[in-house]
């Protein structure tokens, strides 16, 4: 499997990405420099080959269309100067019906993030088990953003 992890930072995610053809990309050559033996020294102890690393930023993927199988964005979505133009770049180097995994929160002061903990872990959770498990989807001027249930997405692997 082909994956792309848009803005990968120090690698903090990519270095448990196991059996994957995997590309790391950042704008920062730091991150890149940090993120590039923290990876392949993780996928050399597993016997794996290492990653490649592209520094370019979401809005201007310098790789080829239908290439990924999966990408994934961590707390990155957040950094792009333009939201619609990276997802159609992400769009483009993703083959089709490949995966697209977008995971960010915004910032959120101390108050905010009690309320919001007591929210997660109180009527959440029953919304949860009252809602029937569907697809929802929230349509935006340019794109359309599908909130699923809780879904596991890569095999699970022993550590």
């Amino acid at each position: 499997m082909k994956v792309l992890e848009v803005g990968c930072g120090p690698g903090s995610f990519a270095e448990d990405l196991v059996g994957m053809d995997l590309t790391c990309l950042d704008p920062s050559p730091e991150m890149l420099a940090t993120a590039q033996p923290r990876v392949d020294a993780a996928r050399a102890a597993r016997g794996e080959g290492p990653a490649e690393y592209v520094q370019a930023i979401a809005e201007n993927i310098p790789l080829p269309d239908n290439t990924f199988d999966m990408v994934f964005c961590l707390f990155s979505f957040r950094d792009f100067q333009d939201k619609a133009q990276g997802l159609r770049e992400i769009y483009r180097v993703l083959k089709p019906g490949g995966r697209l995994v977008i995971c960010d929160a915004g910032k959120a002061n101390k108050l905010h993030g009690f309320f919001g903990y007591l929210w997660m872990n109180s009527v959440v959770q029953v919304m949860a088990r009252l809602i029937p498990k569907r697809k929802t989807t929230l349509e935006g001027s340019r794109c359309q953003l599908h909130a699923l249930r809780h879904q596991r997405i890569l095999p699970k692997h022993d550590a």
